[in-house]
C-alpha cells in the first residue's frame, strides 16, 4: 500500500504560466491547517463533515495501533482540535480509506485488511458511533486480493462500496461492487472481470437512487458506470487514451464531472477534466499543465454556486525540489479561477492531496499526507468560503509582524510588497528565483514600528514565479508572486 512517488518541485513555478491567463478571481483564505501524528509515517485519505459541524479524518498510522500499518481515525472539532483518535487493526497492514454518515448518525468506512478474513487483502467494513466505539467489522473476500476504495450511502439507507477484486481466482481481477446494509450483509454483489489490475476509485450516489462510479484498469482503461438502486448496470462507457480518472461527481440530473491526469509522450503528467451528459458521453475534456512537469488530479468537488475545484499533487523531474499539493478552482465552461499551493519547496519527500470537500457553510477541506524530515502526518487544510471582488490589505493597529500578499499578482512588470512591524526591528526585504538565487535585496536597515510599501519592477527579469522573505529580527516569512509579461 505504500505509494511510491517520483520527488517533486513547486510545480506552479512553471505551470501556472499556462492557467493564469484566467485567475484573476480571489483565492479564499487559509483559515487553519494541522498535522496529526506521531514519530512514523500517517496519511489522510478522507475527510467527512458530521452533522454536528465536526470533522473525521480517515488515515493511516504507523505510530499507533497493533503493528504494521493500521486505520486510524482522528475526530476534531470544526477547527481541526483534536477531540479523540482511535486505531483499528491487528498486527499485518490494514486501511480504511473512506468514511460515510449513516441516517441514524453512525459511521461506516471501509478499505482492506491482511489481518483478518481470508487470507491476502480482504474488502473490510466497520461500523462506530460518534464516539468511535466499534458497532460491528466485517470482512469480505476469497484467499485472493479485494480490497475498497470508496463507500456511499444510497438514499434507501443502504450502502455501495467499490474497489478490486478476484471474483474467479488469481487471473480474474476486475472491478468489484458491494451493497451492504445497515448491518454489514451483502443485499448484491458485481464484478466485471478485466484479468488484470482494476480499481473503483470513487462511487458516488446519484440523485435516482442509484450509484456512478469511475475506475481505472491497469493499462489505463477507464470506466464509468451508472447502477441503478438493485444493482442492475444501467449503462457504461469506457474511455482510453485519457489516462487515468480517479474522480467523479453528479452535476445536478444533467451529467457529470470527472477528473484525474494524463500522461503525455515524454511522461509528464497534465491534470484531465471531463464533463459528460446524463449516460457518460463526453461534452467537455480539458487538459491542464505544462511539459517537464507532473501536475496529478486526484479528487474533485461540485461547489455549490457554480464549477469546480479540483485538488492533487503538482511537481517535476530533475528540480532540486519535493512537491507541493494544490486547489485548482474551475467555472462549469472548464476555464481557471484561482489556484493555490502549499507545501515547502526543501521539504524531503512528498505532499498528497487526497480528499476535498465543501463544508455547510462554504468553506473548503482537504485532507492527504504532508512530508517533512522524512516524516510523513496526516494534514488537514481549511480554506474559507469563497468571496467576490478585489480585496486590499485592512487597515488596522500593527499588532504582529506581517507580510502581506504582493499587489497586483501576476503583475507586469510593477507591483508592491506591504509589510508591517509591531516594534522597531532590523528588516531585510529580499526576493529569489526559483534556484534559490537572490534577484533584489531591498532593505537590510532597522526600522520603526509601522506599515511600509515597497514597490517593485521586475522588467529586467524573465516570466516566472519569485518568492519573496521578510525578516524582520526573529520573525521571516515567505511568499511567492508571479511576473507574468
Amino acid at each position: 500500500m505504500k505509494r511510491k512517488f517520483m520527488k517533486r518541485v513547486l510545480g506552479h513555478i512553471l505551470f501556472l504560466s499556462f492557467v493564469l491567463p484566467n485567475m484573476f478571481a480571489q483565492t479564499p483564505d487559509t483559515l487553519w491547517t494541522r498535522l496529526y501524528g506521531g514519530d512514523e509515517s500517517e496519511e489522510g485519505y478522507a475527510v467527512l463533515e458530521t452533522s454536528d459541524n465536526g470533522l473525521f479524518i480517515v488515515a493511516s498510522t504507523w505510530s499507533f495501533g497493533m503493528g504494521g500499518a493500521d486505520a486510524w481515525l482522528i475526530r476534531t472539532d470544526s477547527n481541526g482540535d483534536t477531540l479523540w483518535t482511535k486505531s483499528f487493526g491487528g498486527t499485518e497492514n490494514d486501511y480504511l480509506l473512506d468514511i460515510t454518515e449513516t441516517q441514524q448518525g453512525n459511521f461506516i468506512l471501509t478499505g482492506g485488511t491482511r489481518s483478518f478474513g481470508n487470507g491476502s487483502y480482504d474488502a473490510w467494513f466497520i461500523k462506530i458511533n460518534n464516539a468511535g466505539d466499534l458497532l460491528w467489522s466485517k470482512t469480505y473476500g476469497t484467499s485472493e486480493y479485494e480490497f475498497c476504495a470508496s463507500i456511499t450511502e444510497t438514499p434507501d439507507g443502504n450502502f455501495v462500496a467499490g474497489g478490486e477484486g478476484n471474483p474467479g481466482g488469481a487471473s480474474s481481477d476486475g472491478f468489484w461492487f458491494l451493497k451492504l446494509n445497515s448491518t454489514g450483509d451483502t443485499l448484491w454483489t458485481t464484478t466485471y472481470e478485466t484479468n488484470e489490475y482494476s480499481l473503483f476509485h470513487e462511487v458516488e450516489s446519484t440523485i435516482d437512487g442509484g450509484t456512478i462510479s469511475i475506475g481505472t484498469t491497469d493499462s489505463n482503461i477507464n470506466i464509468l458506470v451508472k447502477h441503478n438502486v438493485t444493482g442492475n448496470q444501467e449503462w457504461v462507457q469506457n474511455f482510453s487514451g485519457l489516462g487515468r480518472l480517479s474522480s467523479v461527481k453528479q452535476i445536478d440530473n444533467t451529467g457529470y464531472v470527472l477528473t484525474g491526469y494524463y500522461t503525455t509522450p515524454n511522461f509528464d503528467s497534465n491534470i484531465r477534466i471531463i464533463t459528460t451528459d446524463a449516460v457518460g458521453q463526453i461534452i467537455m475534456n480539458k487538459q491542464y499543465g505544462s511539459s517537464n512537469l507532473n501536475e496529478n488530479a486526484s479528487k474533485i468537488c461540485v461547489i455549490n454556486d457554480d464549477g469546480y475545484i479540483v485538488v492533487g499533487e503538482i511537481g517535476g523531474n530533475n528540480l532540486p525540489a519535493s512537491g507541493e499539493l494544490f486547489f485548482f478552482r474551475f467555472d462549469s465552461n472548464g476555464d481557471s479561477l484561482w489556484f493555490t499551493s502549499y507545501g515547502s519547496g526543501f521539504d524531503e519527500g512528498d505532499n498528497i492531496a487526497n480528499d476535498i470537500i465543501q463544508t455547510t457553510n462554504n468553506d473548503f477541506m482537504l485532507t492527504g499526507r504532508h512530508a517533512k524530515d522524512f516524516n510523513n502526518q496526516a494534514w488537514v487544510i481549511r480554506l474559507n468560503a469563497e468571496l467576490t471582488g478585489i480585496s486590499g490589505n485592512k487597515a488596522e493597529t500593527v499588532k504582529d509582524f506581517t507580510l502581506f500578499q504582493n499587489y497586483p499578482n501576476p503583475f507586469n512588470p510593477q507591483t508592491t510588497i506591504n509589510y508591517q512591524l509591531p516594534k522597531a526591528s532590523n528588516v531585510e526585504l529580499s526576493i529569489f528565483n526559483t534556484l534559490g538565487q537572490c534577484v533584489y535585496n531591498f532593505k537590510n536597515e532597522q526600522q520603526q514600528a509601522g506599515s511600509y510599501t515597497i514597490a517593485f519592477n521586475g522588467a529586467n527579469l524573465p516570466s516566472g514565479v519569485y518568492i519573496y522573505r521578510l525578516k524582520a529580527d526573529n520573525f521571516w516569512e515567505t511568499k511567492k508572486m508571479i511576473l507574468l509579461k
